[in-house]
């Protein structure tokens, strides 16, 4: 998508003092998270037929926060809270 002209038309639409809230999740590297190194080297095989991924991975891509640094929504916030899953019996994941 054209995140600038995105960001443009969010300005529009939310009321003044409004907020644009993007989520994410990143996962610490600790034993109870070793399936993740796993899960990242499949996308990686899937990934190499997706032209978005390979548009994101190139030099001069940049993240969201540059595109939100130059729209109406410059204030950025950062939240962060970590805890640990756990299955229905408690085990870890």
């Amino acid at each position: 998508m054209d995140r600038a002209e995105t960001l443009r038309r969010l300005d529009d639409m939310i009321e003044p003092d409004g907020a644009v809230v993007l989520f994410g999740d990143e996962h610490p590297e600790v034993p109870d998270n070793r399936w993740q190194g796993e899960y990242r080297a499949l996308l990686e095989v899937y990934a190499q037929a997706d032209a978005d991924c390979k548009r994101r991975n190139v030099a001069g891509h940049f993240r969201h926060q540059a595109a939100l640094l130059d729209s109406a929504f410059h204030r950025l916030e950062r939240i962060g809270i970590g805890s640990r899953m756990r299955t229905a019996d408690n085990s870890p994941l």
